[in-house]
């Protein structure tokens, strides 16, 4: 078992200019000199098999193994990449895109598809019902991502 009950990793956008932020040994430098360690990885770059692999590997090979409860949540600012790192980027999962990876897990797919692909494909959850849910947080507001990003209702309704 973990000694960790949260994992924190970090995935850094490919920079498009002069770089803020290097690493080196697991650790995030900034530009001040300030450094910041992690108890997981910090992965540079755009792939996405690798980043499914650090992010959720693991949990998965665990939950197979013996049925590990587990959340996995993208946190950070507006534009910084988690939507590319959970689902890939926009167009990227389609019937098209999986037929034409000939049996393979298409290259663009995020962690989300790439790991529900690995549970359902996993001869010892054959015939396991499965629950998902993937909801967005934005200004106070919550959306079901699996749902065409309907509002949802957060709280409870006490009865009269």
């Amino acid at each position: 078992m973990s000694k960790h009950k949260v994992a924190v990793s970090v995935r850094i956008r490919p920079p498009n200019g002069p770089a803020g932020l290097a690493v080196k040994d697991g650790c995030l430098i900034l530009r001040n000199g300030a450094s910041f360690g992690y108890p997981a990885a910090v992965i540079q770059g755009s792939d996405q098999g690798e980043a499914m692999e650090i992010l959720a590997g693991r949990l998965v090979r665990k939950f197979c193994d013996g049925g590990l409860n587990c959340t996995l949540m993208a946190y950070g600012q507006t534009g910084s990449g988690k939507t590319h790192t959970m689902f890939g980027p926009p167009g990227s999962l389609t019937e098209t895109a999986l037929e034409e990876a000939g049996g393979l897990v298409p290259e663009l797919w995020g962690v989300f598809p790439r790991v529900m692909l690995e549970l359902l494909e996993s001869p010892e959850l054959s015939g396991a019902t499965f629950h998902a849910s993937v909801v967005e947080i934005y200004m106070e507001h919550a959306y079901d991502l699996l749902a065409g990003r309907n509002p949802v209702k957060i709280g409870s309704v006490r009865g009269a």
